[in-house]
């Protein structure tokens, strides 16, 4: 099985389960961001590394 494969049927079960971010954080984050002058988000992807 191809690694995209993997994944097939699954971005809705995903969807349905995957906990949201609290608003306290994201309203942190995005004050944080404007006073910086942007956000990077180094956690991104899968984490699943072939």
């Amino acid at each position: 099985m191809r690694l995209t494969e993997s994944f097939t049927g699954l971005a809705t079960l995903y969807a349905q389960a995957r906990p949201t971010y609290p608003p306290e954080l994201v309203r942190w984050c995005l004050e944080r961001a404007q006073a910086a002058g942007g956000i990077v988000d180094l956690g991104c992807g899968t984490g699943i590394g072939h």
